[in-house]
């Protein structure tokens, strides 16, 4: 049996209290729960699913106001260690990436392990590999939007429906490649 000493022991007996604000506007980004951020977990991003990662790991970079560091607006200040400025970005450079990392596939940390330096390094090399697949995607998909027609065995009502629901699954990628 491993012997533990009496502040390991007082340790061990305390349960953890996590405290979960009931809106995230009102978190201090300095007292973010990193468990909380941890647990936004989505779809990972594949080769296939760039635009919609895209936009929902946009909107958790938002809700945890890194978004900034990602874009790269928020700029790296001068690498002083004492400076508060300067952990106060590293800091929220930090959980950007974790933010992201954790949220990709094991293939696609391929295509970032040389720019794991910033979370706006990571993020560019993933524009660069995705993005341009991404409006060839688009194109496609309005061909074969405009292509559609209706099979004669389809109800009018229902092929209308169906193009309504295309027509806007459409727009909304589009808007947002």
């Amino acid at each position: 049996m491993i012997a533990m000493d009496s502040n390991a022991q007082n340790m061990s007996n305390k349960t953890p209290h996590v405290s979960r604000p009931k809106n995230m506007r009102d978190v201090d980004s300095d007292t973010i729960d990193l468990g909380l951020v941890l647990s936004q977990n989505i779809e990972p991003l594949r080769d296939d699913n760039w635009i919609a990662w895209k936009l929902r790991i946009t909107r958790i970079l938002r809700l945890f106001g890194v978004i900034k560091y990602v874009t790269g607006t928020e700029v790296k200040p001068a690498s002083d260690e004492k400076s508060d400025e300067y952990n106060e970005w590293k800091n929220h450079d930090l959980i950007a990436r974790m933010v992201i990392l954790n949220n990709i596939s094991h293939e696609q940390m391929d295509h970032v392990a040389s720019d794991m330096q910033t979370a706006s390094g990571i993020w560019d090399r993933l524009k660069e590999v995705h993005q341009e697949c991404s409006y060839q995607e688009a194109a496609i998909r309005t061909l074969q939007y405009i292509l559609r027609t209706r099979a004669q065995e389809d109800d009018v009502l229902r092929h209308v429906a169906v193009m309504n629901i295309k027509h806007r699954t459409l727009a909304n990628f589009r808007r947002n490649v």
